[in-house]
C-alpha cells in the first residue's frame, strides 16, 4: 500500500479501536475490578487510608470458587469430534479428523489454553485462546497447526456489531500488547516510536499510548473477496478460486459458481505505522475464540460477568467483620488484678510484667487490714458476638450469589446421606454449568476452525500422528497420489474432500471411565465367577498395568480359538501361536472327556432311576403295564450311550491325527 492508503486504513484502524473499547467500557471497567479483586485488592482505597493504622484483613474466598468451575472442566474435559457431512466426506476421513485434532491439542497442551479461558469466564466473565500456525522445523516448508492461549482477557477488542456468542460474526477483532521502548526498538528497529502529536490534537490515537509504553496491536480484519466454487463429477464442492486452468480443466468440473466471501487478513500496528502485514490467514474465521461468562441483556446493553462480580459485596463484609473482630481482641485490656495497695507495695515489678510474661509465681504482702484476701484477677471484657455473626452471614451469602454451596465445596454440611449429599454438590453443578457449556460452545467454534484450517495447513503427502479416544496412537499417511479402478489418479484420504459437521461432549476423561469400567467388572466377576474366562480380555485392556495390553491379547486369542468370541480380521485358530494352539487344544480336550464323563453319569442314573421304579412296582404287587414309558427310558439310555460313543470317537480320531499336542493327549487317555 502507498503512504495514503496507509494513512487512511490506519485511520480506520484507530477509529474501530476507539469504537470497541468505547462499546464496553463500563463492562472493561468491572471486569478489570473483578480480576484485582480475585487476586487479593479487596478494600477500597478511600477505607484503607482510613484505617492505615487500623487491621485490613483479606481473607480471600474467591478463588475456591473460581477453581471449582475449572476443577469441572479439568475432570470433565470437553472433546470434539468430526462428523461427515456431504460432498464426499466418510466417516474414515472423519475418524482422521477427530484423531489429528486430538494430536494438535495434545501438542499445543491445550488443555491450559481451554482451563485459562474457562478460569477468565468464571472470574470476570470473558477469556480467550487463539488457533495458530508454525514451521514443523526451520528447514522445512510444512506448518502444524496449534492452539495458543492468551494470557490476558482483556487485551482482545471484538467489533461492537458482532452478535453471535463466538464472535465469529465479527469484521474485525484486536488483541493488544504493550511494549517498553526497549523492546519496541528491538523488535521493530526501523519504526518509529509513534511520538503522538500534541495534547488534543487527535484523540483518536490516546488508547495507543500507555504512559511511557507503545501499545502494538495484532489487527484482524474480514476483507471484501470474490470466489469461485466447482461442482466436481463426485458430487464435492471444491474452493478452485486459485487453482491454473489446466487443472481446473483435469477437475473436469459440472458447474462453476462465483460468490461473494471475505479474506481473512492480520497486520501488526502501532499508532502511526503498520510493522507487518498484510498477511492472509489460509482460512475463514478469524481464529480467536472467545469464552464467555454469564450475559445480561439491558435493553442495547449487554453485561457480561463472571461468579466474582456480586460477591464482591458480601466478601467485603466477611474482610470487614473478621478485620473488626481481631481489631477487638487485639485492643481488649487483660484481665486486671485487683487487691489492696500494701499487697502489692513490695513486689512492684512482678506485678507489672504479669499480664505481659507467664510468670512462674506472684508474690504478694498479706494486708492486716484484709485478712485472709489475696489478689484476684477479674473477669476479660467480653468481645461482642455479633462480629462472628456477620461473618457469619457474609458467608453464606458469598454461597447464594455465587450459587456454590458447602458440600459443592467439599466442605462438610448439615446433609448426611450419600443421596442427599449427591444431590446438593449437583445443585452446585446446575448453578455454574453455564461456564462450562459456554465453554463446549466456544470449542464447537474452534473446532470448526480447525476442520476449515486442517486441509489447507496439511495440503501435501505428509504422515501425520492421530490419536484415539483411548489415547493410544497411530499413524495415517494423508494426500497421497494413487490409482483407482477407473486408471484415474486420485488423493488418499484426502481430508480437503467433502463437508464436515463438529460435535463437542463433555465428561469424564477416557482414563476415568476406563478404571470405572475394570471396577464394574471386576464386582460383576465376583457376583458371577463362571463368567471370568468369557469377559477376561475386556478385563486385562481395562486394567491400567504394565503389560496389561499384552494380557488382553492373549486372552483375546483364547477366546477366538474357544469359541466364545467372534474373530476379526487377521484372527483365529491360524493366528495363535504353536504354546497358545497347544494350550488351547489342551483345553478343549479337556472339555470333551469332561463331557463324556457326565454322559456316563447321566446313562447310569437313569439305568438305575428304571430298575428302581420297577421294582417299586413290583414289590406293590403292579406289573409295569406303560410299555410306551419303558421303551422310551430306554430310548433315551439309547440315545445317551450313541452321543457318548460319538464323543469318544471324535477324541480317538484327534488323537490319531495329531491335532492335539502329547501333553494333551495323555491327560485325554
Amino acid at each position: 500500500m502507498d503512504d495514503g492508503r496507509d494513512e487512511e486504513f490506519l485511520r480506520l484502524a484507530r477509529e474501530r479501536y476507539r469504537r470497541a473499547i468505547e462499546a464496553e467500557r463500563d463492562s472493561r471497567e468491572a471486569m478489570l475490578d473483578d480480576l484485582r479483586f480475585r487476586a487479593g485488592d479487596q478494600w477500597p482505597d478511600d477505607v484503607k487510608a482510613e484505617r492505615a493504622e487500623r487491621p485490613c484483613l483479606t481473607i480471600n474466598m474467591m478463588p475456591q470458587f473460581i477453581r471449582q468451575v475449572s476443577g469441572d472442566v479439568r475432570l470433565n474435559k470437553p472433546s470434539i469430534t468430526v462428523k461427515p457431512v456431504s460432498g464426499g466426506a466418510d466417516r474414515e476421513k472423519a475418524a482422521i479428523l477427530t484423531g489429528l485434532i486430538r494430536a494438535i491439542e495434545h501438542a499445543s497442551l491445550a488443555q491450559v489454553a481451554y482451563s485459562g479461558a474457562v478460569d477468565a469466564s468464571a472470574t470476570c466473565g470473558i477469556g480467550h485462546f487463539r488457533v495458530d500456525t508454525e514451521f514443523t522445523d526451520d528447514d522445512v516448508f510444512e506448518q502444524d497447526i496449534r492452539i495458543r492461549r492468551i494470557r490476558n482477557p482483556l487485551a482482545v477488542a471484538w467489533d461492537p456489531d458482532a452478535q453471535e456468542i463466538t464472535k465469529e460474526d465479527a469484521r474485525y477483532c484486536f488483541i493488544t500488547e504493550t511494549m517498553t521502548p526497549a523492546a519496541f526498538r528491538a523488535a521493530y528497529p526501523g519504526a518509529a516510536m509513534a511520538d503522538f502529536p500534541a495534547e488534543g490534537s487527535d484523540e483518536s490515537l490516546r488508547p495507543w499510548r500507555d504512559g511511557e509504553n507503545v501499545v502494538v496491536a495484532e489487527y484482524w480484519v474480514k476483507q471484501p473477496a470474490e470466489r469461485t466454487l466447482a461442482l466436481l463429477p463426485d458430487g464435492a464442492v471444491r474452493d478452485v478460486t486459485e487453482i491454473a486452468e489446466p487443472e481446473l480443466a483435469r477437475l473436469a468440473p459440472l458447474r462453476l459458481r462465483r460468490v461473494r466471501a471475505h479474506q481473512v487478513r492480520s497486520y501488526l500496528v502501532s499508532g502511526l505505522e503498520i510493522l507487518e502485514g498484510p498477511t492472509d490467514w489460509p482460512g475463514r474465521y478469524i481464529p480467536i475464540v472467545p469464552v464467555l461468562g454469564e450475559e445480561v441483556h439491558v435493553g442495547r446493553e449487554t453485561v457480561t460477568h463472571g461468579l466474582v462480580r456480586f460477591a464482591k459485596d458480601p466478601q467485603r463484609i466477611y474482610n470487614y467483620s473478621r478485620s473488626a473482630a481481631t481489631e477487638a481482641v487485639a485492643l481488649a485490656p487483660k484481665a486486671p488484678f485487683v487487691g489492696t495497695a500494701r499487697m502489692f507495695a513490695e513486689h512492684e515489678s512482678y506485678w507489672r510484667r504479669a499480664n505481659r510474661k507467664n510468670l512462674a509465681y506472684l508474690p504478694y504482702t498479706p494486708d492486716p487490714e484484709a485478712p485472709g484476701a489475696r489478689p484476684e484477677r477479674q473477669p476479660a471484657p467480653e468481645i461482642q458476638l455479633a462480629y462472628g455473626q456477620e461473618a457469619t452471614l457474609a458467608a453464606r451469602d458469598i454461597n447464594a450469589t455465587t450459587g456454590l454451596h458447602p458440600p459443592a465445596l467439599g466442605q462438610a454440611s448439615n446433609e448426611t446421606s450419600g443421596v442427599a449429599i449427591e444431590k446438593r454438590q449437583r445443585e452446585g453443578d446446575v448453578g455454574t454449568f453455564v461456564y462450562v457449556d459456554n465453554l463446549a460452545i466456544a470449542l464447537g467454534y474452534a473446532g470448526r476452525i480447525l476442520v476449515d484450517l486442517i486441509p489447507k495447513i496439511y495440503d501435501s503427502t505428509r504422515v501425520v500422528m492421530v490419536i484415539g479416544e483411548d489415547e493410544s496412537e497411530r499413524f495415517v499417511e494423508i494426500n497421497r497420489p494413487a490409482l483407482n479402478e477407473q486408471g484415474e489418479t486420485v488423493l488418499l484420504n484426502d481430508l480437503a474432500a467433502g463437508r464436515y459437521d463438529v460435535r463437542v461432549s463433555t465428561g469424564p476423561s477416557f482414563t476415568t471411565r476406563r478404571d470405572a469400567a475394570a471396577a464394574s467388572m471386576v464386582e460383576f466377576i465376583r457376583a458371577a465367577p463362571e463368567t471370568a474366562t468369557v469377559v477376561m480380555d475386556l478385563l486385562a485392556r481395562n486394567l491400567d498395568w504394565p503389560g496389561s495390553e499384552e494380557m488382553a491379547k492373549r486372552f483375546r486369542r483364547i477366546a477366538v480359538a474357544r469359541g466364545l468370541a467372534e474373530p476379526e480380521e487377521g484372527e483365529g485358530p491360524d493366528s495363535l501361536s504353536p504354546v497358545l494352539g497347544a494350550q488351547a487344544e489342551k483345553a478343549e480336550a479337556e472339555a470333551l472327556r469332561l463331557r463324556v464323563e457326565a454322559l456316563k453319569d447321566q446313562v447310569e442314573t437313569l439305568k438305575l432311576q428304571a430298575q428302581a421304579e420297577k421294582l417299586a412296582r413290583e414289590a406293590e404287587g403292579q406289573e409295569l403295564d406303560n410299555a410306551g414309558k419303558a421303551l422310551l427310558l430306554s430310548s433315551q439310555a439309547g440315545q445317551l450311550e450313541a452321543a457318548v460313543a460319538a464323543a469318544v470317537e471324535t477324541v480317538l480320531a484327534r488323537l490319531a491325527d495329531g491335532a492335539l499336542s502329547p501333553d494333551s493327549k495323555g491327560e485325554t487317555e
